[in-house]
């Protein structure tokens, strides 16, 4: 729990591959793109769980499956059943070539999970590049040959709140030394574990989600 308060998005994302992997028929075969290091292979045990990155942004690539760019995956045209890929695109100069090889790579009536971010700070830089509302998302899908089945919010206003609550004192104590970094749990408690959860509860208040840490996104390969 305490996990989950300190890095909500992170876990909201895990929750979304957690479920999808749980609607997999055991056996079949999901490829991941653009998976770091194939963190979320243990959430796919009894699935054939192919892990495909550059393995340039991590030391250890042995949780790769395959070491590739991910505009050329070195699979033959529709050899995976479903596919993930998760906060990728916005790293991504231009993602289209990139949704078009998913597509590709993954069986007629296939399923494909997307996410990525809309109200988050920047990340892995110099390689974040942009944010893409609902309606991007939608077009850029539509454009790269799949069929959307959802995209969904990662939490409204309230979660978004929660979500910079929870890095106070982790921004406000950056770099601090001395007798002020003592000063960081009595901040956390205060603000990651008091004020975060009560802003959690309040997200269902919030019916229209203009403000998310971003989407989580289904798709079908027709």
């Amino acid at each position: 729990m305490a996990g989950r308060l300190k890095n909500i998005n992170r876990a909201l994302v895990t929750e979304a591959v957690r479920s999808f992997a749980a609607s997999l028929a055991p056996g079949a075969r999901v490829l991941d793109v653009g998976a770091g290091s194939g963190h979320y292979r243990p959430l796919f045990a009894g699935r054939d769980y192919l892990a495909v990155d550059r393995g340039y942004e991590q030391q250890d690539r042995r949780g790769l499956s395959l070491v590739a760019d991910i505009g050329a995956i070195p699979l033959a045209d529709g050899t995976v059943d479903h596919a993930l890929c998760m906060e990728v695109l916005e790293h991504l100069r231009d993602p289209l070539p990139v949704l078009r090889e998913i597509r590709r790579v993954v069986r007629p009536g296939g399923d494909v999970l997307v996410s990525t971010p809309l109200c988050l700070g920047e990340h892995m830089q110099p390689y974040d590049f942009q944010r893409y509302t609902r309606y991007a998302l939608d077009a850029m899908f539509v454009e790269a040959g799949f069929v959307v089945l959802s995209i969904r919010p990662r939490g409204g206003f309230f979660t978004l709140l929660a979500y910079l609550l929870a890095r106070v004192p982790d921004e406000l104590l950056r770099q601090r030394r001395g007798v002020v970094r003592h000063f960081k749990p009595l901040l956390r408690l205060l603000t990651t574990y008091s004020l975060t959860p009560l802003f959690l509860g309040l997200d269902r208040l919030d019916r229209r989600q203009e403000f998310t840490l971003g989407f989580v996104c289904r798709l079908r390969r027709p």
